[in-house]
């Protein structure tokens, strides 16, 4: 695994919550900043890290002294409704949903010579269905105990559908009280994108494209957790 500089990775930061933040999908001014653009991160680039033409979405970042808090608002094409999963097999398909990603930190279990550390990938839906996959060699226990440690809840309006998640730094590895940060991304798949020419890469809104999976998080940004 090819790792980016720390130094070239595009940052964000996840400062201490100013209020409590209560995770039932609805992104309320008081919990994240006004909801301030300036103030969170702008997801504009597809897969390949272009810029896509997916219709934005917005992420902010606060935490606490045991967990990380993300809010996203995914914007829509005019006159849509968001898209529940549902009982489709694929959470890829024809749904409205986003994928957060971070490279933990791996104890004894994980093998030394990987590259990379231990990848924990979370997916939501706009109807707050969710779940965790193991992948590149994450034990399944280690995802299962990912998902049974998270929170996460959605609401849907006209033309966008908010998303907050609530994750213990310990889950992934993280001492909430030593840890700097970790690599990270975030990628909303909006697969009902509209306009001409637009290819699977362009169904995507991510924050960073990493010419690759969104899961190659050692290509994509760093999540500061210090201020």
């Amino acid at each position: 695994a090819e790792r980016k500089p720390l130094a070239k990775m595009t940052v964000c930061r996840a400062l201490p919550a100013s209020a409590p933040i209560v995770i039932d999908g609805t992104l309320s001014p008081a919990e994240w900043d006004g909801l301030d653009p300036a103030k969170g991160y702008a997801l504009t680039r597809n897969p390949d890290n272009a810029p896509t033409k997916a219709r934005p979405s917005m992420m902010w970042l606060r935490r606490d002294a045991e967990n990380l808090y993300i809010a996203l608002r995914h914007e829509l094409e005019p006159g849509q409704s968001a898209k529940p999963r549902g009982n489709a097999p694929s959470w890829w398909g024809e749904a409205d949903i986003a994928e957060v990603i971070f490279e933990g930190e791996g104890g004894d279990w994980w093998p030394q010579g990987k590259g990379h550390g231990p990848l924990f990938y979370l997916v939501g839906d706009c109807a707050g269905a969710f779940d965790s996959y193991a992948v590149a060699g994450l034990p399944k226990p280690r995802a299962d105990g990912l998902r049974g440690a998270v929170s996460y809840a959605a609401a849907s309006q006209a033309e966008c559908w908010t998303a907050e998640w609530r994750v213990p730094l310990a889950a992934l590895g993280l001492d909430p009280k030593t840890a700097a940060g970790c690599c990270f991304n975030v990628g909303a798949h909006k697969p009902r994108t509209l306009g001409a020419n637009v290819s699977a890469s362009d169904k995507w809104a991510v924050w960073v494209g990493t010419e690759g999976a969104n899961w190659q998080v050692w290509k994509a940004g760093w999540l500061s957790l210090k201020e």
